[in-house]
């Protein structure tokens, strides 16, 4: 089974993620809810060691601060799966923070696949799943409409086996960076 890396917003935006998460399931029914918690994936990895990554996780996110975070589009993949999702304001900290993940997980002989490398990665948090095609517009109208376009923090970094979604372990980001770092 895959394992997913990713990161998680703090408590008020997540509130605000969910609340239109909520929305959009009562628009295009529960199969359309995403189920994990409101995220950001980093890295999905094919073969994992969780136990043996995690000190290495770990001193990842001494070193990597809580990433501020501006979602400013809504979007959608041209798949069969109906995902619509967020996009973040890509900046120079996520970016460095996207490609010293995946040099680790090189290192640790657990590249991640290749959509989630550093030259093909799209961040995004999928707020629906499951929509069917005459669903998506709907859906994207009532995400431009939500509360949820202003700066966020990314505050916590998850390693979890799916499907189905099993979180193994979460850890803080805790580093510290120069405010000039911050603007990107």
């Amino acid at each position: 089974m895959p394992y997913a890396i990713a990161a998680l917003f703090d408590a008020a935006s997540e509130a605000g993620l969910q609340n239109l998460r909520a929305q959009l399931a009562e628009y295009a029914g529960s199969d359309a809810a995403a189920v994990a918690r409101p995220h950001l994936t980093f890295a999905i990895v094919n073969q994992l060691d969780p136990q043996a990554l995690e000190p290495m996780l770990r001193k990842f996110c001494q070193a990597t601060p809580p990433l501020p975070l501006n979602l400013a589009a809504v979007g959608a993949f041209p798949t069969r799966e109906g995902v619509v999702y967020l996009a973040p304001v890509v900046t120079r900290p996520m970016l460095a923070a996207h490609a010293n993940l995946c040099r680790l997980l090189d290192e640790a002989g657990a590249p991640p696949v290749p959509y989630y490398r550093p030259e093909s990665w799209v961040p995004h948090c999928t707020v629906a799943i499951n929509l069917k095609p005459e669903q998506v517009g709907g859906a994207v109208r009532i995400c431009c409409q939500a509360d949820v376009f202003h700066t966020d923090q990314l505050t916590q970094l998850t390693v979890a086996q799916f499907p189905p979604m099993h979180l193994l372990y979460r850890l803080p980001l805790r580093g510290s960076i120069a405010p000039s770092e911050i603007r990107g």
